[in-house]
């Protein structure tokens, strides 16, 4: 088995722990803010690094990552985890076992997240419209981001990690253009 691998399983048991313990505590703007912070680690791997040296005491350690959460929000939420991570010189793995957190969260709360976009401006009334009849067809929650696209021309897109659902001019162009080998 790999590092990599080993990486994955271990941080996954750090998840499954912490969603078992504070799931009621993730409140839906901390779900969002946990997203910006994997957004964070993603485009500033440098802290993650910072994380991996061994000779960098695990107080400094603790005291970066308390200060990055703070300005997520997330300090209280997250604390638990930052002292056991600490403890056990596993703060290098944050990343991913935020990743991890993340997705075990939607499981267990039957939610599902659709990005939203469209041709044109869409009115509050209508995103509550498509977010029912997401909801509808998925039996689950539903948790949107929403932008426009004006590459659609007109008509609307709705897409999960797993499911897409389309009507917009331009994809009606793109499937005149294979039938018609365009």
């Amino acid at each position: 088995m790999s590092n990599i691998d080993n990486k994955k399983i271990l941080s996954l048991k750090y998840a499954k722990a912490f969603v078992n313990l504070y799931i009621e505590n993730i409140s839906q703007e901390s779900f969002e803010n946990i997203k910006k912070l994997e957004n964070f680690f993603d485009t500033h791997k440098k802290a993650i690094y910072f994380l991996s040296v061994p000779n960098i005491k695990k107080e400094t350690k603790s005291k970066l990552l308390n200060e990055i959460f703070e300005k997520f929000k997330l300090s209280d939420l997250l604390a638990p985890l930052v002292k056991v991570l600490a403890q056990q010189k596993r703060l290098f793995l944050i990343n991913i076992i935020l990743k991890d957190i993340r997705l075990l969260y939607k499981e267990r709360k039957n939610i599902m997240t659709f990005k939203v976009l469209s041709s044109h401006q869409i009115n509050s009334q209508d995103l509550d419209i498509i977010e029912n009849f997401l909801e509808n067809k998925t039996g689950k929650k539903i948790i949107y981001y929403y932008n426009m696209d004006k590459s659609l021309i007109a008509g609307i897109k709705l897409q999960s990690s797993t499911l897409l659902w389309e009507y917009s001019i331009f994809k009606q162009c793109e499937n005149l253009r294979k039938q018609f080998d365009i």
